[in-house]
């Protein structure tokens, strides 16, 4: 779905995925309290980010390690492992 509401829901979700068209810039803002990359791991604290990148059909992976999110590789198969 589109919005996630934390006040109402009051689980954060598990992964967050974004869809940009754009350069993608505002998705990967770390500015405090502004940035969505900021807000995604201090705020809702989700484990995993992903960006998708419409015009590229690329995936950007993000797990959240040793709090910060690291850009994780594909797998050999091309998957992203969730554990």
């Amino acid at each position: 779905r589109r919005y996630y509401f934390l006040w109402k829901e009051i689980i954060p979700p598990l992964i967050v995925i974004e869809f940009v068209s754009e350069n993608g810039e505002e998705v990967r803002d770390k500015t405090p309290w502004t940035g969505k990359f900021w807000i995604y791991k201090t705020v809702l604290r989700t484990a995993f980010y992903v960006i998708y990148d419409v015009r590229l059909a690329r995936l950007e992976f993000y797990a959240c390690r040793t709090g910060e999110y690291q850009l994780i590789p594909p797998n050999e198969r091309g998957h992203f492992p969730i554990n």
